[in-house]
């Protein structure tokens, strides 16, 4: 099981770290990708709503920054 957050091994709790989350990030987002077809197509739609809504603002594209997403969610 992979936690976004943080990762539970023996007693200790560690954060994950910035690359650790992109990399989970992308690989969810690849799951999608090659899902069932439905799956696929509103994957894409949704992805393709947001960078325009980047384009839009002038904002840096994926990865995106946790206020960036605060502010389009």
């Amino acid at each position: 099981m992979t936690l976004l957050a943080s990762q539970v091994s023996g007693r200790a709790l560690r954060l994950a770290t910035h690359e650790e989350l992109a990399q989970q990030t992308a690989a969810f987002f690849n799951r999608g990708l090659e899902g069932a077809l439905n799956t696929q197509l509103a994957y894409r739609s949704d992805l393709n709503q947001l960078r325009q809504w980047l384009q839009q603002r002038e904002l840096a594209d994926l990865p995106l920054t946790p206020a960036t997403l605060a502010a389009y969610l």
